[in-house]
Parts: C-alpha cells; sequence; structure tokens
C-alpha cells in the first residue's frame, strides 16, 4: 500500500506524526507539496523522523510527478482545467464525507470555488491553526 498525501503548508504537525507513524509500518508514502516548499518539507519530515533519507517516503511538486507520469508534456498538459478536474475527482470520491457541502458538491461550478479558495487560503498564508 502507498500513502497518497497532498500538504498545502509548511505548518503541518498533524501530517508529519502520520508520516512517522506509517514510516515506523513500512508503508510508502507520496507526499505531494507546491513546488516552492520541497526541499523545506524534505527536510521536515527527515528531521521529524530523524532520518538521513528514506526510499519509502518521498515529497515532490504537482508538476514533478507529472513530469513523472507523462514524461515530456507535463508542463502543457498540468494547467488550471487539469486541477480543477483533480479537485473534482477528489470531491466526488469523498463527497459522502462532506458535512456542509454535500449539496453544493453536485454543482459544476463547485470546483472551481473550492480551487479558488485553496488559491486565496496560500496566497494569504493562512495557518492550519
Amino acid at each position: 500500500m502507498i500513502n497518497l498525501i497532498a500538504v498545502d503548508t509548511l505548518d503541518s504537525n498533524y501530517i508529519l506524526d502520520k508520516v512517522k507513524q506509517d514510516y515506523k509500518k513500512g508503508v510508502k508514502q507520496l507526499i505531494i507539496v507546491p513546488d516552492r516548499v520541497v526541499l523545506a518539507y524534505e527536510m521536515m519530515v527527515l528531521e521529524k523522523l530523524n532520518i538521513q533519507g528514506s526510499f519509502d517516503i518521498e515529497v515532490v511538486s504537482f508538476f514533478t510527478l507529472a513530469d513523472r507520469v507523462l514524461g515530456k508534456n507535463a508542463t502543457t498538459m498540468l494547467n488550471t482545467q487539469t486541477e480543477i478536474m483533480i479537485i473534482r475527482k477528489i470531491i466526488e470520491d469523498n463527497r459522502r464525507n462532506l458535512k456542509y457541502y454535500r449539496e453544493a458538491s453536485n454543482y459544476i461550478g463547485f470546483a472551481n470555488e473550492v480551487m479558488n479558495l485553496l488559491a486565496l487560503i496560500r496566497t494569504n498564508g493562512v495557518s492550519l491553526d
């Protein structure tokens, strides 16, 4: 089994604790973070686990992951529309877990609004706290 974790902030002690627990169990983990924090997040993971390196944990950006999967054409294929499609798929897969927006998630523009909200959160540096 592989854990796929998407992170949009450096303030993620809960996620790092989960990574540590799963690392001890031998679970392979792929952590997706924004381009600007890949190195910082790698350092945080190594520090949290108190290790020098691991083949079981990989920290990548969406573009790096897309480049590996799609090859040379990845940068032209991963655009805003692709991001919206990915968000839409995540929403569809987790619709039953939505407490407040279950009905709204059925509307076509909902994924776009979620993407815009995430962009605002990132831009304004809002933390999990």
